[in-house]
């Protein structure tokens, strides 16, 4: 399921410019088939800030703004993620909303959702005084303690 929603890409399509015919699953020797680089940004679009749908040179945009990608999907809910997003909720807590208003009343990344993604406990970073850029480094570059436990268990 996490391949269907989050694939590996390959480092270049190998296609020579051609679509590939298949992607993703299995090879028939039964070998895992990557992800073109040229089909990863319809899965993740990068967000642009703007919410409008052109950039101020008037040249039309493929990306959603932000708030499509952080808060709204169709079902109203988590979108094709919102398997994913249970299964966390049952091993960590309740998810926070993804998305808040800046000052402008404008959509942006929740630090606190952040923290929720990295599985730490609720207010962890959020809670302790920094300002949201100095939570979203921290989190960013932080570590899954639960990732970081599977992979010593893994090595010892």
């Amino acid at each position: 399921m996490v391949t269907n929603l989050l694939p590996t890409p390959q480092a270049s399509d190998g296609s020579g410019g051609r679509t590939p015919k298949k992607s993703g699953g299995t090879r028939p020797s039964g070998a895992k088939r990557n992800v073109p680089l040229t089909d990863i940004p319809q899965l993740l679009p990068t967000p642009r800030v703007r919410t409008g749908d052109n950039n101020p040179s008037g040249h039309r945009r493929h990306s959603p703004g932000v708030e499509a990608v952080t808060y709204h999907f169709p079902d109203g809910k988590w979108g094709p993620y919102e398997a994913a997003v249970v299964r966390w909720e049952e091993l960590t807590r309740p998810a926070p909303v993804p998305s808040e208003p800046n000052s402008k009343g404008k959509l942006r990344l929740n630090a606190a959702f952040s923290e929720w993604m990295m599985g730490w406990p609720q207010g962890w970073v959020t809670e302790i005084g920094l300002t949201r850029n100095q939570q979203l480094k921290i989190i960013g570059n932080g570590v899954v303690p639960q990732q970081a436990a599977a992979a010593i268990r893994s090595l010892l």
